[in-house]
């Protein structure tokens, strides 16, 4: 698009992967949303580009279509920010239906100079609004982590679901960014972008009218096929997520927290190695971060 960083009035990112004719029904769905001032920007990681959205933007001209060799969810949302234009960046799944007041309660939400990012709610079908007030909170001590945004309630919360968020292109100027470290299905690395924000002194907003309903597509996307694999990024993420952003002092709660996770798990799927996959994670997420600490910027403060 012949536009610069800003000069829009927002873009919506979509990062996928695999998801064939469903990411080309959601893409239609956000278009029909798309006032003259905002644009849909889809990074794909397919094995296969869509010809169908290779030629889409031809007649599509709020679409911008990116194909990249590169996988992993962190990443594709960074790129999409780096070829967005729009002030607020408005990060979705490829698996979403978008109410019908979607990208404008997105956007109104930031008529308040405090909000740097709007967490949305998600809707997945057959399961009722949560009554419970505690959603959208990270728990200091061990960074226990309370979703379930699926309310009527607006407030203000710790974390976004990655489904439905929201940031100000102000504050991702700021060096905020989505940390690749956080791979395989990429579990926390939202609530990771939520914490830099919240170190930066703004605050995110849940805003109910920002809402979409989530289909969670079986395959493709961030979807691994055994729960092994599912267990060894939990325990390598949650790992990561402490070290960059948990207080040193409660780290044994912290562990203790994730091992009991790790041995229901286990216990219930009556499989022990399970909970052998699990502790080879919260190991490899400590050599992540010890690697990289000093090598990389951006990626948050280090233990304090």
């Amino acid at each position: 698009m012949l536009t610069g960083p800003g000069s829009l009035r927002a873009s919506v990112v979509i990062p996928t992967y695999n998801r064939g004719e469903l990411l080309i029904k959601t893409v239609g769905y956000f278009l029909e949303q798309l006032s003259e001032n905002d644009e849909l920007v889809v990074v794909d990681q397919s094995d296969t580009p869509s010809s169908v959205l290779l030629a889409m933007p031809a007649t599509k001209r709020q679409l911008q279509y990116l194909h990249i060799e590169e996988k992993g969810l962190p990443n594709a949302r960074n790129v999409g920010v780096e070829h967005s234009s729009g002030r607020i960046i408005i990060f979705c799944d490829d698996d979403t239906l978008p109410g019908n007041n979607f990208i404008n309660a997105h956007v109104k939400a930031y008529d308040d100079p405090k909000v740097g990012a709007v967490a949305g709610r998600v809707i997945i079908n057959g399961i009722p609004a949560t009554s419970d007030s505690s959603f959208g909170t990270i728990r200091k001590a061990d960074l226990r982590i309370i979703s379930r945004f699926n309310s009527l309630e607006r407030k203000f919360v710790d974390h976004f679901q990655g489904c439905n968020f929201s940031v100000s292109l102000q504050v991702l100027s700021q060096s905020v960014r989505s940390d690749k470290r956080f791979g395989g299905t990429a579990h926390l690395e939202e609530c990771d972008l939520a914490v830099q924000i919240t170190n930066k002194k703004y605050r995110i907003l849940f805003e109910p009218e920002a809402a979409l309903v989530h289909l969670v597509q079986a395959g493709g996307g961030c979807r691994v096929p055994d729960m092994g694999r599912w267990l060894y990024w939990y325990g390598h993420n949650y790992m990561l997520l402490y070290l960059k952003h948990g207080p040193r002092f409660f780290f044994p709660i912290f562990l203790l927290a994730r091992l009991t996770k790790l041995a229901v798990s286990a216990l219930c799927s009556r499989n022990p190695e399970l909970l052998a996959k699990g502790v080879q994670g919260l190991i490899a997420g400590v050599q992540t971060y010890l690697v990289t600490r000093y090598s990389c910027s951006g990626y948050g403060r280090p233990w304090s």
